[in-house]
């Protein structure tokens, strides 16, 4: 059963993929080779976005513990607990690679990831339409994402990821059925409209480039990361590894391909990576705590 069929529009972590082991491994395979030897692309929509967006400085989310405790309260209020499907370690592992690497250069993975355009579209419109005045914290950008996906923890962390990833960098088009071919024009502006209605994590007297939608995206594929393979996979020493990898991601990146390979956008996402992961244990946290419940 595929996402694109008519009428069937189930959370992407339901669906049946036809997927073999190998295609899988390749699959991860590439995501990791790809970090260090980055094909060629196109970078000049992200690139132009941060000179226009260098000179206007966005606000900065509230400190870390503000803002887990928002999120905390927003899950509690609006997750629907029977929806937290568990995830086998092909699915797992599909999903690692995804959140690794830009789906663009990964087209063996992107089966476990189809997602319809209109999903992404909603929340664009949803959290566009919440920032117009002021921009919005992860709090918000969820609770907005919960109520889309009706309470589904999972799927809405998933739309967050790829919604926010998609207007970050527009790598992803391969995950988003049925989506527009946009001309560049619309890509600028949805790109820069979704950075201007959510929050930073760089203050910008400190950091002249705050890549606001990078990081926003990058705090949700940790906050993402966390959740699955701590509450949705079956624990073992495959999915110990793997969050401990998905924990320390962005610190590798800085640390070994970052280096190897130097980013065409200089930017620092550790403090996004920090908020994402006290997000994803605050999410891991509140799942545990309703599964111990009789």
């Amino acid at each position: 059963m595929s996402v694109t069929e008519t009428g069937n529009r189930i959370p992407h972590l339901e669906q049946n993929v036809d997927q073999t082991w190998l295609r899988t491994i390749y699959g991860i395979g590439r995501a990791a080779y790809t970090l260090f030897n980055v094909p060629d692309h196109d970078s000049s929509l992200y690139e132009d976005l941060a000179k226009v967006l260098a000179a206007q400085p966005q606000p900065v989310h509230s400190p870390i513990d503000t803002e887990v405790a928002a999120v905390y309260a927003q899950a509690a209020a609006l997750t629907d607990f029977e929806k937290l499907p568990r995830v086998n370690t092909k699915k797992l592992l599909g999903h690692m690679g995804l959140v690794m690497q830009f789906s663009s250069y990964l087209p063996t993975l992107r089966p476990f990831g189809q997602t319809p355009f209109e999903y992404i579209d909603d929340l664009y419109d949803g959290i566009v339409e919440a920032g117009s005045d002021t921009p919005i914290g992860y709090s918000e950008q969820l609770a907005i994402a919960l109520r889309q996906s009706e309470g589904d923890l999972p799927e809405a962390i998933w739309r967050l990821f790829l919604t926010s990833r998609q207007h970050g960098r527009w790598f992803d088009e391969g995950l988003i059925c049925n989506m527009p071919d946009f001309d560049r024009t619309t890509k600028m502006e949805r790109m820069h409209t979704f950075a201007q209605s959510v929050l930073a994590c760089k203050p910008r007297d400190k950091f002249p480039t705050q890549d606001v939608a990078g990081d926003t995206y990058y705090t949700w594929t940790h906050a993402l990361g966390t959740l699955m393979f701590n509450s949705l996979a079956k624990q073992n020493q495959v999915t110990k590894l793997g969050s401990v990898t998905m924990h320390n991601g962005t610190n590798l990146m800085h640390s070994f391909a970052h280096k190897y390979k130097p980013q065409r956008l200089p930017s620092d996402h550790t403090i996004a990576a920090t908020y994402g992961n006290s997000i994803g244990d605050a999410l891991v946290d509140l799942v545990s705590s309703r599964r111990s419940q009789p």
